[in-house]
């Protein structure tokens, strides 16, 4: 017997003149293959095919001479009354019309409309006798041999049983999937329908994925998905298709780890997304990510944009309902450490149900409505753990800045003369919902101001207003082009004021995300020649090297030139800690002249005086800042560098010099109250290793005097102030060379 898959059209009737009967029975199985970070596992196992159409046909006539279904166990038995010999065909077909209350049917997929449902032929018999019992043993659908339509069908079952444990009852809404064998590569759903390729029979997060879409349809159309191609990784989606995709995700995740609580073989790692090539070989895979940390098995991160990452949205999600039983890749632990929400899906889903279908919610649905509704109606700690734990962990900006109260004219964060001048990015955020954010910069007459806002996450959409000095409307714009939710505002005043901003949101349209985090900045542009234009020379660095032992006091000369054309140019200098850029003093150099006063076309030489003995052997640096009236260049930073660094030997020195560029695992990880970085630079390159948080603003500078050696964080900031525990990133830099890591500081 060969088993054969076949799209049915079958042609049913009563059989006439039947004098005897005869009975089929079998068992259905189907190979299920299971799925981890890295693909296919290479673990299988047999499932029984449940609640599948069984017919028996006449293969000559088409006809219909017997219908059943498998039962839980993938076992049927039919009578069959008839009087004839005949060619008989016994087929699985995968729909449920016989009795069993589901309402799927996997079919051939078309785009012209739903194909003719598939079917498996478990048997051919020839001239078969009326009288004659048929036993067909075991049947085994096998990968890539239409076990594809079984795991479709079964994954699908799966989906339903989940949704009954949650209080929904039958009759279910119809869910056709239709699938094609082949190399086609595609996952969509519309309505009662879901679309999937050929290489996609055996994915089952992508099954569930996409069965996601038809739960959101069908039991209270709780999505605004605009639809279209989207990219797993995007960081800036629309907020309502990121929401309208991680949902579905989430959901399958927890159909996945639902079963596997109940101890059913094949849903292993419920955390993990996969999508396959359709090749069975571990390893062998398109891309898979975790949830739990939206890496893939490389570590890299996938997704981290908040509410507008799909990615970051399941994850969020799913850090809800996961806990210590979860059989993620660390059993035993709840991963949100000071976050675990230990929600129930049962509570998340009367939550989306009650307030989240349309009806009651109207609006275009994103994550901030979730959000907000959800710490509305569920009562602390939950809304805190919550909140806590999408902002450090997952990318969001749900939170009130730093600059807060800011959201009249009159409480307008005053922006200095040298914030406008360096183009200081400042991170803010539109949070709560009708947040506005007020700011006011001194203007000068006749350069033009670029008012911008920049990286704006969640999906937020600002709207930029500016106003004089008397609360005077100037100009106001929302999109700085099309396309793009960024706002931009170019001003050039005629006399010296003090300019006020506003970054709101817009309210036509009404926006799809209403809070979220961007940068404000004010750029002086085409500043005019008359103004003051410091120039110094060395630019950047003074480098001197000294021996403590030749009692001699070097010095180095440094250059200051006013370029502009008109005005005088005013220099003060200050000297700064080179990782804090606090005030401090040194006794290791000294500049002879501390503040100064330039014509156009003036310049001075200032003399700065080393003494090694007064400083410690090795590398000793120094900020020399230059604050100045330039509007371009209000503060001017030098590096001051004195190598009091006792010699070596030629040997020696060659023998330490490092061949590669490297940065290791921070240890331990997660730590508390300190970690150890170690790093290798190449030859004669000069490093920097820079902590990160999670929204991406710098948390510490470390300089690194030594190309190879380990750097010691005791989760403070450049301010010396301890930071919230959380996910960090760091970064090793030198010359064209750089790599980051995360880690985790716990309190």
């Amino acid at each position: 017997m060969k088993s054969k898959i076949f799209l049915l059209a079958l042609t049913f009737g009563l059989l006439q003149n039947a004098f005897a009967d005869y009975t089929v029975e079998g068992t259905l199985e189907y190979r299920d293959i299971y799925i981890g970070l890295f693909g296919f596992t290479g673990e299988n196992a047999f499932r029984p095919v449940r609640f599948v159409d069984i017919v028996v046909i006449d293969d000559n006539t088409n006809q219909t001479l017997a219908t059943t279904s498998t039962n839980a166990n993938g076992y049927f038995n039919v009578n069959v009354v008839d009087s004839q010999v005949r060619n008989l065909s016994i087929a699985a077909v995968t729909n449920t019309t016989s009795g069993q209350p589901y309402n799927i049917k996997v079919a051939n997929y078309s785009s012209f409309g739903v194909g003719a449902t598939h079917a498996y032929e478990l048997n051919f018999l020839t001239n078969h006798q009326p009288t004659q019992n048929v036993n067909l043993g075991t049947v085994q659908a096998d990968y890539q041999s239409g076990g594809e339509i079984f795991n479709l069908f079964d994954v699908a079952i799966d989906g339903i049983d989940f949704l009954a444990t949650l209080g929904e009852t039958a009759p279910w809404p119809s869910l056709t999937v239709e699938y094609t064998f082949g190399t086609t590569n595609f996952a969509f759903a519309s309505g009662g329908t879901i679309n999937l390729g050929g290489i996609l029979g055996y994915d089952d997060t992508i099954i569930l994925h996409e069965m996601g879409h038809w739960v959101q349809f069908n039991f209270g159309g709780f999505s605004d998905n605009p639809g279209g191609t989207h990219v797993i990784g995007d960081n800036g989606q629309d907020p309502r298709l990121s929401f309208g995709e991680g949902w579905p995700t989430f959901w399958g995740s927890n159909v996945r780890n639902y079963f596997n609580e109940q101890g059913l073989a094949g849903y292993s790692h419920p955390n993990v997304y996969m999508n396959s090539t359709g090749d069975s070989t571990s390893g062998v895979l398109d891309f898979a990510y975790d949830l739990e940390t939206s890496q893939n098995a490389g570590g890299s991160q996938v997704g981290f944009g908040g509410a507008s990452s799909e990615v970051s949205v399941q994850a969020a999600l799913w850090d809800m309902t996961d806990d210590a039983n979860t059989e993620d890749y660390t059993p035993g632990t709840d991963d949100e450490t000071g976050f675990a929400l230990d929600q129930p899906f049962q509570k998340h889903w009367d939550f989306i149900t009650t307030y989240l279908s349309q009806p009651p919610f109207s609006g275009q649905l994103a994550f901030d409505d979730y959000y907000f509704l959800f710490n509305q109606n569920v009562t602390n700690p939950e809304t805190q753990k919550f909140t806590d734990m999408i902002n450090t962990n997952h990318g969001f900006a749900y939170f009130a800045d730093s600059l807060e109260n800011d959201n009249s004219f009159a409480s307008a964060f005053q922006m200095s003369f040298a914030d406008v001048g360096e183009q200081k990015l400042t991170y803010t955020t539109i949070f709560p919902t009708n947040d506005d954010d007020w700011r006011s910069f001194p203007a000068l007459s006749g350069i033009t101001y670029k008012i911008r806002t920049l990286n704006l996450n969640n999906g937020l959409d600002t709207q930029l207003e500016l106003y004089d000095s008397g609360n005077g409307f100037l100009s106001q714009n929302n999109n700085s082009s099309a396309n793009v939710l960024a706002s931009e505002i170019t001003y050039t005043p005629n006399a010296d004021q003090t300019l006020y901003f506003k970054v709101t949101t817009p309210t036509t349209p009404e926006p799809y995300a209403k809070v979220g985090g961007y940068i404000f900045t004010v750029v002086p542009d085409n500043v005019p020649a008359f103004y003051p234009n410091i120039q110094t020379n060395p630019g950047g660095v003074i480098l001197q090297v000294a021996n403590s032992t030749t009692g001699v006091n070097p010095t180095k000369n440094l250059e200051i030139e006013n370029t502009g054309s008109a005005n005088t140019l005013n220099y003060t200098l200050e000297f700064l800690d080179f990782n804090t850029l606090q005030p401090a003093t040194f006794d290791w150099f000294s500049v002879n002249q501390l503040s100064g006063n330039l014509v156009s076309g003036a310049s001075e030489t200032l003399v700065i005086t080393f003494d090694a003995n007064l400083a410690v052997q090795g590398i000793n640096r120094a900020k020399l800042r230059i604050v100045s009236n330039d509007p371009d260049n209000p503060h001017q930073d030098l590096s001051v560098n004195l190598n009091n660094q006792l010699p070596v030997s030629i040997e020696e020195e060659i023998s330490e010099l490092p061949t590669k560029f490297e940065l290791s695992q921070n240890f331990p990880n997660p730590f508390n109250p300190t970690t150890s970085i170690n790093y290798e630079l190449t030859v004669n390159a000069k490093g920097k290793l820079t902590i990160f948080n999670i929204r991406g603003e710098k948390v510490k500078d470390f300089i690194l005097n030594q190309t190879k050696g380990s750097v010691t964080w005791d989760g403070t900031n450049n301010f010396g102030e301890e930071v919230s525990s959380g996910i960090y990133f760091y970064k090793l830099e030198a010359g064209n060379d750089s790599q980051i890591k995360k880690m985790t500081f716990l309190k």
